[in-house]
């Protein structure tokens, strides 16, 4: 069944990427995780859930990469 709100479902799936790729960064799999956090980077969402979680992942990458663990 189609949704009547076509513009949720590609929020909802960009969320659902991001969420992914700050899981891969939690479990270390840090290129991974950099992987699928550009493409949604890249697609351009703005939806406010999706920019908090793509920054959320971005700065525990960044204090990763600090930490020399890349």
């Amino acid at each position: 069944m189609l949704s009547p709100f076509p513009s949720q479902c590609v929020s909802r799936h960009f969320l659902s990427q991001a969420l992914k790729g700050l899981a891969l960064v939690r479990l270390g799999r840090w290129e991974d995780g950099a992987n699928v956090l550009k493409e949604v980077h890249e697609a351009k969402p703005t939806d406010e859930s999706t920019l908090q979680v793509i920054t959320i992942a971005y700065k525990e990458l960044n204090k990763s990469k600090n930490d020399e663990t890349w």
